[in-house]
């Protein structure tokens, strides 16, 4: 995981609320550990586990595949979610 520092937002002669500064900074804070996020398996690493471990059980793949589809329109939703409020 790599740090990283967040800007300063302490302007005291902005025209801007107090508490926008605030919320600006929250913002930023959680893309910012959005983007740090280790990625989750890939569908290859998924099928290789499988593959050395899964023992031929199908309901065990299928609950796989499931989880990653899942996983991956979480990180979808959060990533366009993060982008709409960043712009």
């Amino acid at each position: 995981m790599t740090s990283t520092s967040s800007p300063s937002f302490d302007h005291p002669s902005s025209p801007l609320p107090p508490h926008f500064h605030d919320n600006l900074r929250q913002l930023v804070s959680s893309a910012f550990s959005v983007i740090d996020q280790t990625p989750p398996p890939t569908l290859r690493e998924i099928l290789t586990a499988y593959r050395t471990k899964g023992d031929g059980d199908r309901e065990m793949l299928l609950a796989m595949l499931n989880a990653k589809a899942s996983e991956d329109q979480n990180i979808i939703l959060t990533l366009c979610t993060t982008s709409v409020l960043l712009l």
